[in-house]
């Protein structure tokens, strides 16, 4: 089912988005993703968390792509306002 809705859903397009994204915003500069810890870490640790829940939703549930980017996208906003914040 999963493969089915990513080439029929528009939510496998959320989802890689929302990687895209995430992995941006953790990648450049380097060391961003450790001064966010130790300025915010209980906002990183629930990233990290809603993270690993999205990844387990996608490998767990049969429709897990939908899951997954409904998940992911309540960490990739949290990031990008951190990102604004530091500009």
């Amino acid at each position: 089912m999963n493969v089915h809705l990513i080439r029929v859903s528009a939510w496998s397009k959320v989802l890689l988005t929302a990687l895209a994204v995430m992995a941006v915003l953790v990648l450049r500069p380097l060391g961003r993703l450790r001064l966010w810890e130790q300025r915010y870490p209980c906002l990183m640790h629930g990233c990290y968390a809603n993270v690993i829940g999205a990844l387990a939703a996608l490998a767990l549930n049969d429709s897990g792509v939908v899951a997954a980017a409904a998940m992911i996208v309540y960490s990739s906003v949290p990031l990008l306002l951190l990102k604004l914040e530091g500009a």
